[in-house]
């Protein structure tokens, strides 16, 4: 299990570092990612102008995570950005010894396919031998799933085609 922990959606980061505390003792996390807020055009803490932390609130978040993390044995290792992130920062996967997850790494570097399910989802086929890369997303809203029923069963048959031909 990988959880996602979400720093900078809360503007009191006292309460915010208390729920995620209690909620990674629970777990007993192997890997944790510590998650900076993107902010998604067609979202709604951007369509309504919701009020944001700083840049200054989110890093003193993310300082106070990051404390935490290497109090209790973990140790970043690995990073990546997206567009739009809150106050400039990163996402940062944090691990405890012997646990290092390849995975992530090669999510984030583009190295293998992520197939999704389920509603809204994107998946990623990647074909390392060629450096194609095809991206599927799945209908949002049963409406849309409903109406564009031949779409997608033509998508998934594009990801069977698609390792038809890597072989």
């Amino acid at each position: 299990m990988q959880p996602k922990l979400v720093y900078c959606l809360c503007r009191s980061v006292y309460l915010q570092h208390q729920r995620i505390e209690k909620r990674r003792d629970e777990l007993h996390a192997e890997n944790i990612t510590v998650h900076t807020l993107s902010l998604k055009k067609g979202s709604r803490i951007t369509l309504e102008g919701s009020v944001l932390p700083t840049a200054a609130e989110v890093g003193r978040m993310l300082d106070i995570a990051g404390d935490a993390l290497r109090g209790n044995g973990y140790a970043p290792y690995y990073l990546y950005r997206q567009k739009f992130m809150s106050g400039g920062f990163e996402n940062v996967g944090w691990t405890k010894a012997g646990f290092l997850n390849f995975y992530n790494v090669c999510i984030m570097e583009e190295l293998c396919s992520i197939i999704a399910v389920g509603g809204g989802g994107s998946t990623k086929l990647v074909s390392a031998g060629s450096g194609r890369n095809i991206r599927l997303f799945a209908p949002k809203y049963p409406t849309e799933y409903i109406s564009g029923i031949e779409k997608t069963c033509s998508d998934k048959q594009g990801i069977i085609d698609f390792y038809r031909k890597v072989k």
